[in-house]
C-alpha cells in the first residue's frame, strides 16, 4: 500500500530540515511519496527544503493556515494512506510504517491507525511517553480526548470523500476531522511507542486566544453531535466536556468574560454544576496566578492531545 506523507509548514526553518530528513531515513525502501505545503513562510523555511527537492514534492501558496496546507496535499496525493506530520515533529522509528500499513491490510474496515507516542525536548531527548487507549465513542466524544496524535495513518480516499480538513476551524482542525473520519470504518491503537510531538519555546499554546479556542471547542463538538448520531450518555458528556474545557480556555480572561462564560455553560449544561471538575475551574477563575500556575496542567494536558 502506498504511502503519502504530508507536512504542512508555515515558518519551520527550526525544524523542517531535520524532520523532512528524519522521514526519507526512516521509510526510505518503502512505497511512499512526501508532499511539503509551505503556508506562505516568510523566514528560511523554502531555504532549508532545498536540499531535499528531488525526494519531496514541495507546493507553494499564500498564508491560508494549517488546514488548507492539508488539502493542498490532499488534492496531489496519490497514495492509499496518508500520514500528516508537523514541521518539527521528526519520525525516527522505521517501525511505525510496517505496524500502521499492517493493520491497514489485515482489516479493510479500518480507516485509522494511531500509535502511543512521545513528547520530547528541542534537544530530541524524552520528557513523556504518552500510552493512548483503545478507541471509544466515550473517550473520543464524550471525554473530548483526541486519540490520533503523532504517527497516526488513515486512509486517503475516506478522507477525500469526506472533505478533507474543514478550513472554517483554526485551533482544533485535526480534532474535527477524527471525529469526522472514525464515523467511517474503525480505529486502531497500536500499543508502541513509534512516534514522537516536540515541544519548544515555539510550540502551538492557547496564549491569547483563549476566548476564540474556546469558541471552537463548543462549535467543534455541537456540530458533530448535530450531524452523527451517539448514544445519550455520550451525548451528554461530549456536551459536559465541551463546556468545561471552554471554561479553562478562558482562565486568562477578563473578570467579566469569566463570568460571561460561567453564565454560559450552566445555562446550556445546567448539570456542568455537579461535576467536582467545575468547582475546581470555579476556584481557579477567582483565585490568584500563582494558585493557577500550580494547576496548570490541566489546560496542558488538553493542547497536547490536541496539538496539531
Amino acid at each position: 500500500m502506498k504511502l503519502t506523507v504530508i507536512t504542512p509548514v508555515f515558518n519551520g526553518q527550526r525544524y523542517i530540515a531535520s524532520t523532512v530528513s528524519s522521514i526519507l531515513t526512516s521509510f526510505a525502501g518503502k512505497n511512499f511519496e512526501y508532499i511539503v505545503v509551505d503556508d506562505g513562510s516568510t523566514d528560511d523555511t523554502i531555504k532549508e527544503l532545498e536540499p531535499f527537492l528531488t525526494d519531496i514534492l514541495l507546493i507553494k501558496q499564500e498564508n491560508l493556515g494549517q488546514s488548507a496546507a492539508v488539502n493542498a496535499a490532499l488534492r496531489f496525493a496519490s497514495g492509499q494512506l496518508g500520514l500528516i506530520v508537523n514541521a518539527d515533529d521528526p519520525i525516527t522509528d522505521p517501525r511505525l510504517y510496517e505496524e500502521s500499513v499492517t493493520k491497514f491490510k489485515e482489516d479493510s474496515e479500518v480507516v485509522v491507525t494511531y500509535p502511543w507516542w512521545s513528547i520530547i525536548d528541542e534537544n530530541d531527548l524524552i520528557i513523556e511517553n504518552i500510552q493512548q487507549p483503545i478507541y471509544s465513542d466515550y473517550t473520543m466524544v464524550g471525554r473530548g480526548k483526541c486519540l490520533m496524535g503523532p504517527g497516526t495513518f488513515f486512509n486517503l480516499k475516506v478522507a477525500k470523500d469526506i472533505g478533507g480538513w474543514n478550513v472554517n476551524y483554526k485551533f482544533m482542525p485535526d480534532y474535527e476531522f477524527w471525529l469526522r473520519i472514525t464515523r467511517q470504518g474503525k480505529a486502531i491503537v497500536i500499543s508502541e511507542p513509534l512516534a514522537l510531538w516536540r515541544q519548544h519555546s515555539e510550540s502551538t499554546s492557547v496564549s491569547g486566544r483563549g476566548k476564540r479556542m474556546s469558541e471552537e471547542r463548543i462549535k467543534v463538538t455541537e456540530d458533530f453531535l448535530r450531524m452523527n448520531k451517539v448514544d445519550v450518555s455520550t451525548r451528554i458528556s461530549a456536551q459536559v466536556s465541551a463546556y468545561m474545557d471552554a471554561l479553562i480556555f478562558c482562565i486568562h480572561e477578563s473578570s467579566l468574560e469569566k463570568i460571561n462564560q460561567l453564565f454560559r455553560a450552566v445555562s446550556k449544561i445546567p448539570i456542568i454544576i455537579f461535576k467536582p471538575r467545575f468547582w475546581i475551574i470555579l476556584i481557579l477563575y477567582f483565585s490568584s496566578n500563582k494558585i493557577y500556575l500550580n494547576v496548570k496542567k490541566i489546560r496542558d494536558r488538553f493542547v497536547k492531545s490536541h496539538k496539531r
